[in-house]
Formats: structure tokens, C-alpha cells, sequence
């Protein structure tokens, strides 16, 4: 494996990056009223929000660890593999583990969905196919395959899909309904960071 070079992937490890601090402050560090929300933004167990800090932040500990235990364990993986299905089996194994997190974050609060559930190890796996032809080494491949995740997931099933409501508040119905006409202004930034990600990907950048 030849090693990382490209600011393609530079690109998706920064935004990885970016990811995984917002999310563990929001889980695990932000202290916010949680009475609005229909499934807390806070870590919870089966619903019922931890306000114990030092547990919030041992438990981020925890996940901030089973993200490297995924990537250890691809790291047991025969090197005789090609880049693209390396690539692809990372895609997979942490659209899997995407999708665990999430099917138990909201899951246990609602119902399980097996649609939602499927979701993110089809995108993940094509996120590994993205990252294929730029991979760097597994390392790379591992945040560049979870970047591509979440782009995708962000763009297509939540500011592309027609009438989308988030289901964390309590209420289905927005707030402010005119913001549903005005939503498109919202793509912009989404087809930005794939037209930016396109270009150093064609580039071979």
C-alpha cells in the first residue's frame, strides 16, 4: 500500500476528524436541556439521559475505543486483498457499526427500522469504493470510508429527500414551516463539499 498522499483524502480524514469531536461533545460533554427532544442527544441508557459527567466521559472514552476496535480488527485482514475490496470490507464493517450505534441511540427509544438499519452499510460500502482508488493505507481508508458514510447519508436522505422532518424532537410537525420552501438554500453546502471532494478525486489530488 502506497502511502497517504492525496488531498482527496486528506479532505475526507479532516472531515472525519471534524465528525467524531462534534459528535462525542454532543453525546458526551454538552450539557443541554434534553425535554425537547423525543430521543435524547445525550448519551442515554434505553431513553434515560446520564448526567453523571465523569460517566458521559468515561462512556465516551468507550466509544471513542470501539471505533479503534473496528480498525484493529480490520487490521487482522489478509494483505493479499486488493485495495477495493479493503476498502470496501472497512466500508462495510463500520457502516455495521454505524448503524448498531444508531439502531440502539434511536431505536430503543422509537422502534427499529431494518430499512435505516441497512442504510449505512450499503453507503459505507460505497464509500469504500469511493476511497479505493486513492487509499493510502488502512488508516486512511478507515476515515475516508466513514466520511463518505456520512456524506452520503447527510445529502441524499436528509436535505434531498422531499418534505424531510428530523424525528429527535418531540414534535413531527417544523417549527417553522416556511423553512421547508426554503430548504434549498441548505444544498448548497452539501453539493459544495462534493463538487470540492469530486474534483481532488478526479484529480487524483
Amino acid at each position: 500500500m502506497y502511502m497517504f498522499t492525496t488531498l482527496a483524502l486528506i479532505f475526507l480524514a479532516a472531515f472525519t476528524l471534524c465528525r467524531i469531536v462534534t459528535e462525542f461533545y454532543k453525546m458526551f460533554v454538552r450539557d443541554e436541556r434534553q425535554d425537547i427532544y423525543r430521543i435524547p442527544t445525550q448519551i442515554h441508557w434505553i431513553g434515560r439521559v446520564v448526567t453523571n459527567p465523569a460517566a458521559r466521559f468515561l462512556l465516551g472514552l468507550g466509544w471513542l475505543g470501539a471505533i479503534y476496535g473496528v480498525y484493529g480488527l480490520l487490521k487482522l485482514a489478509p494483505h493479499t486483498w486488493s485495495p477495493t475490496l479493503s476498502a470496501t470490507v472497512a466500508g462495510v464493517a463500520f457502516g455495521v457499526a454505524l448503524a448498531i450505534g444508531g439502531g440502539y441511540k434511536d431505536g430503543s427509544v422509537t422502534r427499529f427500522y431494518l430499512h435505516k438499519f441497512a442504510r449505512s452499510p450499503i453507503t459505507g460500502a460505497l464509500g469504500g469504493l469511493i476511497v479505493a482508488p486513492h487509499a493510502g493505507g488502512l488508516r486512511f481508508v478507515v476515515l475516508g470510508v466513514i466520511a463518505c458514510e456520512r456524506m452520503l447519508t447527510e445529502l441524499f436522505f436528509k436535505v434531498m429527500r422531499p418534505g424531510y422532518v428530523g424525528g429527535h424532537f418531540k414534535s413531527v410537525e417544523p417549527a417553522f414551516p416556511e423553512w421547508m420552501r426554503r430548504r434549498w438554500i441548505f444544498l448548497a453546502p452539501y453539493v459544495a463539499t462534493w463538487a470540492l471532494f469530486g474534483a481532488l478525486w478526479v484529480t487524483g489530488r
